[in-house]
């Protein structure tokens, strides 16, 4: 009797239509918070998802958060988004689950974002050219990070990678 083995494996290219996928589901959590509590606007929300998705797809994104931050530079209502690939696998839920009513009338609205090595190693030039043909209008500067405690809650990905959604509410 004769027995043969077969080994099979995957290979999945993330594309922009991955990092797409996903950073449109940012955004539509962007408009949902947008409903609740009248900000980030309809443009700032077109410039997050740009720039998430841009940095998707070249995996350069570490984490990035948008919220309301008080004077103390404590988050009272935020989103964090940390990337996730290399084999770790995460749910691909629908967006939502925006919290209404929390009190942000002290708060102003803010989005950090943390990038990898990847970018680091980037000149200058480079990380401007990765802004400048996703057609992003604004640049970061340097700050220091809100803090407060964090709920993970969902994850949206595609193409094996993706990110992995916290909530903060006060």
């Amino acid at each position: 009797m004769s027995y043969s083995t077969y080994t099979t494996t995957e290979s999945v290219t993330f594309t922009v239509t991955h990092a797409r996928y996903i950073g449109l589901k940012i955004g539509t959590d962007l408009k949902r918070m947008q409903r609740f509590y009248n900000q980030p606007n309809d443009y700032d929300i077109e410039q997050y998802e740009k720039e998430v998705i841009a940095l998707l797809k070249d995996d350069y994104l570490e984490k990035i958060e948008y919220g309301f931050k008080d004077r103390n530079n404590v988050w009272k209502l935020a989103l964090k988004y940390e990337a996730r690939h290399g084999g770790i696998m995460l749910n691909d839920d629908d967006p939502g689950g925006i919290k209404p009513g929390i009190d942000i009338s002290q708060c102003s609205f803010h989005s950090f974002l943390v990038t990898n090595i990847r970018w680091s190693n980037l000149t200058d030039d480079q990380q401007d050219q990765v802004y400048h043909e996703a057609g992003i209008a604004f640049r970061r500067d340097s700050g220091n990070e809100p803090f407060g405690k964090w709920m993970v809650n969902r994850g949206y990905s595609s193409g094996g990678r993706g990110v992995l959604r916290s909530d903060l509410y006060h």
